[in-house]
């Protein structure tokens, strides 16, 4: 009734409202009707519909600058853990018909202070320029990076008396974004040297090797094995 006054008494007096009126226009097709409480309803197709409840067959109007759609979308944001725009016009509409609803839903959404803190977008700095050992054409681990992941833990032995021990990933690769990947015990210089024994039987000896040095990748005991 406060949002809508003519309407309401039109149709509280059962009169048909016509004429140019923008009041009237901005309901035009929704066929409204007053209920038992004298409250206005969007009309449509599902009076015959048994399955549904009576509340989304046919929703309160509501006009988008009361104060009360400020608190049913606020109500409804917040209870669908900040949702966005979408399912929040979704599971409005079947209770309530806001006129214009999605530019408020999405008014409320962009001034919502925990959504903008978590949807805050992140700087993301110019990299620098890529190596020319990463851009120049070559075979497969010709050129070769490695690096560690983990510690994975796994079983020492297979029946029972089994007992889980660390272990981590050898990953090497480089120019063609190939992974090779070798399982070590420790991190040890010793287990890093057969690892790259395995890989250079299985892959080949590479030209060169890149890694982040470590105390484990020793240069010496490496050059002495390529």
């Amino acid at each position: 009734m406060q949002s809508f006054p003519r309407i309401y008494n039109n149709l509280l007096n059962k009169r048909s409202y016509t004429g140019n009126n923008k009041e009237f226009n901005r309901v035009t097709g929704l066929n409204v009707f007053l209920d038992d409480k004298k409250l206005i309803r969007v009309g449509g197709r599902l009076r015959n519909a048994s399955n549904f409840d009576f509340n989304k067959k046919h929703p309160f109007l509501m006009c988008c600058r009361h104060w009360m759609s400020n608190l049913l979308v606020n109500h409804e944001h917040e209870r669908l853990l900040h949702t966005g725009p979408q399912l929040i016009l979704y599971t409005l509409r079947e209770t309530w018909w806001i006129l214009s609803a999605r530019g408020i839903v999405r008014k409320i959404v962009r001034q919502c202070v925990t959504c903008s803190r978590f949807n805050n977008r992140i700087p993301k700095p110019i990299m620098g320029n890529l190596p020319s050992e990463r851009l120049d054409a070559g075979f497969p681990f010709e050129r070769t990076g490695v690096d560690y992941a983990g510690p994975i833990m796994i079983m020492n032995r297979k029946g029972r008396g089994a007992r889980q021990i660390k272990s981590y990933i050898c990953l090497l690769c480089f120019i063609t974004k190939a992974v090779h990947i070798e399982l070590v015990t420790s991190l040890s210089t010793d287990d890093y040297i057969l690892a790259l024994k395995r890989f250079i039987g299985r892959r080949g000896k590479p030209v060169a090797i890149y890694s982040d040095n470590g105390r484990k990748f020793a240069e010496k005991e490496i050059r002495n094995l390529i």
